[in-house]
């Protein structure tokens, strides 16, 4: 399967892509590779077989309409993640978790790619509590960060129903 990943440079996206080069998938890295939060030297793992880099922001919704062709799934894991930096510079935080999330949907509307896997967070659920979270616990953000990851995801389900992209959002701590 081919697959591109929005913030394939980050954490969560690193780990994604080696698991999904692991597993015989090729990969497209669609990251910003700010070298505020990327270091250049730590992307030396994608120069394998079936790995390609690109540098773009998700909010060039034309360059991301280019990345996006001939892809099989999108794996939308790019975001503004610390919540501190959410709590110092909430609208530029709010603006890349929300808006950019339509960028990326639109750019698969007029791309043709129809299945996207969003990288949310539990966050959104607000502060932990005695029970965990389910897919049935009320939305809660409690910071910047995760009131943008939260309109992220009502914002792909409309998407999902307007123009019947196939979503699935992970966004629950796995149980042991």
């Amino acid at each position: 399967m081919k697959v591109l990943v929005t913030g394939g440079a980050g954490f969560v996206g690193t780990h994604l892509c080696q698991f999904l080069l692991r597993n015989g998938h090729v990969v497209t890295i669609y990251d910003k590779l700010d070298l505020r939060v990327v270091n250049p030297r730590a992307l030396q793992w994608t120069e394998v077989e079936g790995c390609k880099v690109m540098e773009g922001d998700i909010r060039d919704e034309p360059k991301l309409i280019d990345a996006m062709k001939h892809q099989d799934l999108i794996i939308h894991a790019a975001a503004q993640s610390a919540v501190d930096l959410s709590i110092k510079d909430p609208v530029t935080t709010f603006v890349t978790n929300s808006l950019g999330t339509v960028h990326v949907l639109e750019a698969m509307r007029h791309s043709g790619v129809k299945r996207l896997h969003y990288v949310s967070t539990d966050e959104v659920f607000g502060a932990a509590t005695i029970h965990p979270f389910t897919e049935h616990s009320l939305v809660q953000p409690g910071n910047p960060y995760s009131a943008g990851k939260a309109a992220a995801e009502s914002t792909i389900f409309a998407w999902a129903n307007t123009y019947g992209i196939e979503v699935t959002i992970t966004n629950r701590p796995f149980a042991k």
